[in-house]
């Protein structure tokens, strides 16, 4: 009997992404059928592939070849913009949403949403706070997690998203602050002490959450940036951020109370909160897709779950408004 691959299992086998996976089904490189919404591969269909695209060695071209000592060449912002915009005329001709976000709730939410019977097919690109907004206004996105940090007079999206109707969809409540080594051997309580410590301190990339979050806690408190003894690299999220303490490449990081469960050697200590909002355009709002959206951020078992994650508050979760 013939052996089917779901597009994840096929990524999976080749150690590469879904969205590569997608886009050689798209290149009609790979052979691929449709069973209702879902995209399978016959095990016959992925051995032609893989006979037609080996470079001679037996083995396909990228995958399964010995280390070379040639570093890693980053990817090209042209060819990294073009590779979203592929994925995102994909989704659009097989009738499927990206979303804009880094938090790792957003995961969780998507597992639930592709329980309904009206979910569609969802790729998530780890954009930041800024990123999300920006590819939402240029319609690169069909939406966008961002936590609007609780500090904030005016809401961001009236900035950065102008002239759009946008519906907003309240997820959670997030508590930041910053972590430090176990015992706290620097007896760091707030960004005052950042300075008189001498901490070595590795900010987020500019426009993430946690830079943000840092920035204006320094700027509250009268503090110039420059007076902080800054690590050279910048991490890109709040996982990277606990991994750069806990490795000990720095001694404090700002990030999301929920990632402390992974790192039991570091401690955390609050700054500010921030509401982790559903964002997406207002004419979508009677879609049945971003009506099950909705539905589950505002059912009990999502609450329950959220419940149930440290770092994360419901008390005001599934409110629905419109910027």
């Amino acid at each position: 009997m013939e052996t089917f691959y779901t597009a994840q299992e096929v990524a999976d086998l080749l150690k590469i992404k879904k969205t590569t996976v997608y886009d050689l089904i798209k290149k009609n490189r790979l052979p691929a059928s449709k069973v209702g919404k879902q995209i399978r591969i016959s095990r016959s269909d992925l051995d032609t592939y893989l006979k037609q695209d080996s470079d001679g060695t037996g083995t396909v071209s990228g995958f399964g070849q010995e280390k070379s000592s040639t570093p890693v060449q980053p990817v090209p912002m042209a060819e990294a913009a073009d590779n979203i915009l592929r994925t995102r005329d994909y989704l659009q001709h097989n009738n499927g949403l990206i979303i804009g976000g880094q938090d790792e709730l957003i995961s969780i939410f998507c597992a639930y949403f592709q329980l309904e019977p009206d979910s569609l097919p969802v790729i998530q690109h780890s954009l930041n706070f800024y990123d999300s907004l920006y590819s939402l206004y240029f319609e690169k996105v069909h939406m966008a997690f961002v936590p609007v940090p609780g500090g904030f007079q005016d809401n961001p999206m009236h900035y950065m998203v102008p002239g759009m109707s946008l519906v907003s969809v309240q997820v959670a409540e997030i508590t930041y602050g910053m972590y430090v080594k176990k015992g706290n051997p620097l007896r760091i309580d707030n960004v005052l002490q950042l300075v008189s410590s001498g901490a070595r301190v590795m900010r987020g990339e500019k426009g993430s959450t946690c830079r943000i979050m840092l920035d204006q806690c320094l700027k509250d408190a009268g503090i110039d940036p420059e007076q902080l003894n800054i690590c050279s690299r910048e991490n890109i999220s709040a996982l990277a951020a606990a991994a750069a303490v806990d490795s000990g490449q720095a001694d404090v990081a700002v990030g999301s109370r929920s990632v402390l469960e992974r790192f039991p050697d570091l401690e955390f200590i609050p700054l500010q909160k921030a509401d982790l909002k559903l964002v997406f355009h207002s004419r979508f709002l009677e879609h049945p897709a971003y009506q099950s959206m909705i539905y589950v951020i505002q059912s009990d078992i999502f609450r329950r779950r959220l419940k149930q994650m440290d770092g994360y508050e419901a008390d005001r979760t599934g409110r629905v408004d419109r910027i």
